[in-house]
């Protein structure tokens, strides 16, 4: 997530994953709306908008399972949270994936996410 402040570093998991949220139009009026710039990565690795539920429980696992590189506060107080992960129903792709802890909370809400061809 470039331009949100200096990076702190790469941790284990990010800060409580387990409280992680992810509002419903993220999904489906973002990630699998067919208008939307990003939407074809999804579909080519077997997502739906029939099912918007496995898009959505993939992510949290992915978030659950994969290292986070945390960013310092930016001049709002928001931290801004990067994982990469493997996502795909019928194939596994790497997508790189925002998620922000907005001050005064202390858990990640999902921003976005797109293919990341390169494998790190």
């Amino acid at each position: 997530m470039g331009g949100r402040g200096a990076s702190s570093g790469i941790v284990h998991r990010a800060p409580n994953y387990s409280k992680a949220t992810i509002a419903e139009p993220k999904i489906t009026k973002y990630l699998l709306d067919p208008s939307q710039k990003h939407y074809m990565e999804f579909v080519d690795v077997g997502y739906s908008k029939d099912k918007p539920e496995r898009l959505k429980a993939d992510l949290l696992k992915g978030l659950s399972k994969n290292e986070a590189e945390i960013t310092k506060p930016n001049a709002h107080g928001d931290i801004g949270i990067t994982v990469y992960m493997k996502l795909g129903v019928t194939k596994k792709k790497t997508f790189r994936t925002g998620w922000q802890i907005d001050k005064g909370t202390n858990f990640p809400r999902f921003v976005t996410a797109y293919r990341y061809d390169k494998m790190r």
